[in-house]
């Protein structure tokens, strides 16, 4: 949804900021900073809270500006307020990519991940092999969205998911890791991919990739 544009000034100093205008871009900040950080503290949930708090987002959004993030069309589409959110999810992610990209271990085993770098890789695994916004901002929110909806599922579920979509597993080696059958593994897997698929739908992101073709079948 677009933020309300705001006034004329604010719309001055957003267009300046589009245009490449540091000055204008931080007095902008400032002056959204109040609605930036409720919006910050709202976002970033206990996962991150000791990661990071909206104070050093703001500074690194601050330090980085716009940064060819996205094309000046899609910025001025967002309003100035939205525009500054879009970056505050972007950094959000990239703090994400920073704390649990070498958490990520593809032979670990269950449990050994830092809490929340398993549905991070997941989501963004997804994302990326769902039809692709061309907006690095646009990319960073789809996936931060769904890593927010992937960590109410079960553990189990999520295990089952990140083996056959992240981890490419086939049928017959999900069926070994639980001890159990493969049509048994196949009916588990389902289950998880539907559950998958209504999250998938209320973010807007489409359908989740087939899981088959995905490294689940009966390889």
């Amino acid at each position: 949804m677009t933020e309300q544009h705001g006034d004329g000034e604010e719309l001055r100093l957003f267009e300046a900021a589009l245009a490449g205008d540091l000055q204008a871009f931080g007095d902008l900040l400032q002056l959204y900073r109040p609605q930036l950080t409720a919006f910050l503290n709202q976002r970033i949930g206990a996962l991150l809270r000791a990661r990071t708090d909206a104070s050093d987002v703001v500074q690194e959004i601050a330090l980085q500006g716009l940064g060819g993030t996205s094309s000046v069309q899609f910025l001025r589409s967002l309003g100035p307020l939205g525009c500054l959110k879009r970056l505050a999810s972007h950094r959000l992610a990239e703090v994400c990519r920073r704390t649990f990209s070498e958490r990520r271990n593809p032979n670990r085993e269950r449990g050994g991940d830092l809490p929340g770098a398993q549905t991070f890789g997941l989501a963004e695994w997804l994302v990326d092999s769902l039809p692709s916004p061309s907006e690095a901002l646009q990319r960073s929110e789809d996936i931060l969205l769904l890593w927010e909806k992937l960590n109410s599922l079960e553990p189990d579920d999520l295990q089952l998911l990140n083996w056959v979509y992240f981890e490419k597993r086939t049928r017959r080696e999900v069926a070994e890791l639980l001890g159990i059958a493969e049509d048994t593994a196949r009916q588990r897997v389902r289950r998880a991919v539907s559950k998958l698929t209504v999250l998938i739908n209320r973010v807007d992101l489409g359908e989740p990739p087939d899981w088959k073709s995905a490294g689940g079948g009966a390889g």
